[in-house]
């Protein structure tokens, strides 16, 4: 079992900076789960970045929605991929309008 920072080397190809590791420790210090960070670092390769502001991004916004584990994200997307299949095109009825 790797760790986050091996990870995150493996994923960019590189070592880690000082300044990078120093960036990750703080995710970890403010709560964010190394599966979580992990997550992101997924989410970050699969768009094609190789860059911690985005992976930060990616968790301040998962922690927005109050994201704690993969579960909770892969949920998320699911329950968003079942509105897409049934979108709702108005909410507005036009055709019953009064005016």
């Amino acid at each position: 079992e790797q760790n986050v920072f091996s990870q995150v080397e493996k994923e960019f190809g590189r070592t880690l900076s000082p300044i990078e590791c120093e960036i990750i420790n703080g995710w970890l210090d403010t709560g964010n789960s190394e599966e979580l960070i992990v997550g992101a670092l997924k989410e970050a390769t699969y768009n094609g970045v190789k860059n911690l502001r985005y992976i930060d991004k990616i968790l301040y916004e998962w922690g927005k929605k109050g994201f704690k584990t993969m579960n909770d994200v892969t949920s998320h997307l699911k329950s968003t991929d079942e509105n897409k299949n049934n979108p709702e095109l108005f909410d507005y009825d036009w055709l019953d309008d009064d005016e």
